[in-house]
């Protein structure tokens, strides 16, 4: 190996070139001009894998403490966490075992309580809403000037009048029933009427007429509230009204209030009752407008010959 060398220096008892000069330096080896010898150089290198050697271990060592402060610090917040919902499930049982003991305590102070105790108040809760009666009646809006009207349970002949309160299709009106007459027809008349002889058979038509006339109230075209007068038999049988029939016949015309119809005016009508031959008759009666709560219904309004 090629080393330079001064001429004139302090020469080390041991540094020598390859050739056996003496060569001026340490001990170790001599810098020379900025070369270095061989052994300097292999010493240079291990004491540089010695450093890094060093450095890798320290790096190591590092690293595990740091992984071990790590783990330690996870612990920790993990025995914390459990801890803490530890404590939180204690605390919450402890209240929900508290709550139902309380609960209990007042379910029994309420059930039984001892003489000279304090018992729990009472809440009774009242419905404000108004309660329906069966038999209670109607309010009647038909009459809003109080016109006098027949009473329940007057008896009338034939040709008389009665002012009686009737409701059509939800609609309350005061109305007079006029020239009430009941007359016998024949059992040929079925033909004349239109009906169908094959139903008419063993019956002849007795004919209801009257005049009706709206006092007040509410509206009633096209309404026809004769319906509301009932024929009997004198064995109270209910005689039927035949609507089945020609309503323009020339012996009783089916008619009713037509679509002007006002308080004031008034219209003629007939009703044809089917009775069994040989029998008749016996009366005619206002009941009211089929309402139970009605007094004309267990105190009608008679007509008789």
């Amino acid at each position: 190996m090629r080393v330079r060398q001064r001429s004139t220096a302090s020469l080390s008892t041991s540094g020598r070139s390859a050739s056996g000069q003496p060569v001026e330096g340490s001990g170790d080896g001599a810098v020379t001009d900025g070369w270095v010898s061989a052994r300097s150089r292999s010493l240079g290198r291990r004491r540089l894998r010695r450093s890094v050697c060093v450095l890798v271990v320290a790096l190591a060592v590092l690293v595990g403490c740091a992984k071990t402060v790590a783990g330690q610090a996870s612990v920790a917040t993990t025995a914390g966490t459990t801890a803490s919902t530890s404590t939180s499930k204690s605390l919450s049982s402890t209240s929900n075992s508290s709550t139902s003991k309380s609960s209990s305590s007042s379910n029994s102070s309420s059930s039984g309580n001892a003489p000279g105790s304090t018992t729990g108040t009472t809440t009774t809760t009242t419905s404000t809403e108004p309660t329906t009666d069966d038999t209670e009646t109607s309010t009647f809006t038909g009459n809003p000037n109080n016109l006098p009207l027949t009473a329940p349970g007057t008896k009338l002949k034939y040709g008389e009048g009665a002012t009686v309160p009737v409701n059509y299709a939800g609609e309350d009106a005061v109305v007079t029933y006029s020239n009430v007459t009941v007359t016998k027809g024949s059992e040929a008349d079925w033909v004349t009427l239109g009906a169908d002889l094959s139903d008419a058979q063993g019956e002849e038509p007795w004919y209801l007429r009257l005049d009706v006339k709206q006092e007040a109230g509410g509206d009633l075209a096209y309404s026809s509230v004769e319906s509301d007068l009932w024929a009997y038999t004198a064995n109270d049988d209910y005689l039927l009204s035949v609507y089945s029939l020609e309503y323009d016949n020339p012996l009783c015309p089916l008619t009713g209030a037509d679509g002007n119809f006002a308080i004031g005016d008034s219209y003629s009508t007939c009703l044809v009752l089917s009775v069994n031959i040989g029998e008749t008759v016996d009366r005619v009666q206002f009941e009211g407008d089929y309402s139970f709560d009605s007094p004309y219904y267990s105190d009608p309004i008679v007509w008789k010959g």
